[in-house]
C-alpha cells in the first residue's frame, strides 16, 4: 500500500486524512515523510491517534468531522468504529443490504464539523487528500470550492 501512495505523497508534502479512524493510513503517510492533518470525529479514535504518535511534529489531529458547512451534525455511531458515519442514507442502505447485519448504528452523537475549505485556510492546500467516511464523501466534497491536486 505504501508504494501506491508514493505516487501522491512526497516527503514534506501536506496530506489530509479525512476519516482517519485509528491511523492505518496516517502511519503510511508519516512513513513517507508527509505532514499529516488527521481528521476524526470519534473520541476514542482521536485518543488512539494521539497516543500512537505522541509529540509527532508532522501530525496534527483534529477531533471533528468534515462536511458541507461548518457547524454541528449527528453522527451515527456503529458498533464497529469503521461503520460510524454522518450519512443516514449509508446506514439505511447497509442495513437493507444485509452487508453489515451483525452491526448496528442505533446511537447518535453530536459532533463538530469543519469543511475542506476551512482546513485549507488553516493548513494550506494538501498534495493529497484521503477521504473515507462511509457514504458521506459527497458532503465532504461539497465543502470544497477550489481544486486539489489529488483526492
Amino acid at each position: 500500500m505504501q508504494s501506491f501512495y508514493t505516487a501522491f505523497v512526497r516527503p514534506g508534502g501536506l496530506v489530509f486524512d479525512i476519516g482517519a479512524n485509528v491511523g492505518n493510513r496516517v502511519e503510511i503517510f508519516l512513513d513517507l515523510g508527509a505532514r499529516v492533518v488527521a481528521v476524526e470525529p470519534q473520541a476514542h479514535c482521536v485518543d488512539v491517534l494521539r497516543s500512537r504518535w505522541p509529540g509527532q511534529p508532522r501530525l496534527k489531529v483534529i477531533a471533528k468531522a468534515v462536511g458541507p458547512v461548518v457547524g454541528r451534525a449527528s453522527m451515527y455511531v456503529g458498533e464497529a468504529d469503521t461503520l460510524t458515519t454522518l450519512s443516514s442514507r449509508w446506514t439505511e442502505a447497509t442495513r437493507a443490504s444485509g452487508r453489515f447485519s451483525a452491526y448496528h448504528c442505533e446511537e447518535t452523537q453530536e459532533v463538530d464539523v469543519t469543511t475542506l475549505d476551512r482546513m485549507i485556510d488553516e493548513f494550506g492546500v494538501p498534495a493529497f487528500c484521503k477521504i473515507d467516511v462511509e457514504g458521506f464523501e459527497p458532503e465532504v466534497l461539497a465543502g470544497l470550492t477550489r481544486p486539489l491536486p489529488s483526492v
